[in-house]
């Protein structure tokens, strides 16, 4: 495994644990041979959940091979030699990617298609009968 897939790993797990954190950010130090992954939301750091993560993620990197340490940090100012590449948590759902689902993704509904959530607002908005009969439950998977 290498170094990016490693960290690629641990943060998928840290989102997993922490499912309302919503980035980390991570770097590379070439001359200390560290790994640092910096989390922005420093409650983290007093969680049990995380003091065991940290501790695990800790001793599987050293053993992994890959050489050198990783390191949890909270704070970047002393850093700003370092380039800390943004990592999303891709389990969130932002705004932009709902308001992007709804109003650009093609729906079907009742086997037809509709082309986009505005398209399914002006019917209603138009009292069309199809439009109309569409239950809840299809409102509702159009966000989805």
């Amino acid at each position: 495994m290498t170094r990016t897939e490693y960290i690629n790993f641990i943060t998928s797990r840290l989102f997993e644990l922490f499912p309302n954190l919503s980035e980390c950010r991570y770097s590379y130090d070439e001359l200390s041979e560290a790994s640092f992954i910096y989390i922005p939301s420093s409650n983290i750091f007093n969680n049990e959940e995380f003091v065991k993560f940290s501790a695990e993620t800790s001793i599987n990197y050293y053993e992994s091979g890959l050489g050198g340490t990783i390191a949890f940090i909270s704070e970047i100012s002393d850093m700003e030699y370092l380039e800390f590449r943004v990592i999303k948590n891709s389990y969130l759902i932002t705004t932009d990617d709902l308001i992007e689902r709804m109003y650009f993704n093609p729906i079907t509904i009742n086997n037809f298609l509709i082309p986009d959530f505005n398209t399914y607002l002006m019917g209603l908005i138009a009292n069309n009968e199809f439009f109309a009969s569409v239950q809840t439950e299809d409102f509702y998977a159009l966000a989805a």
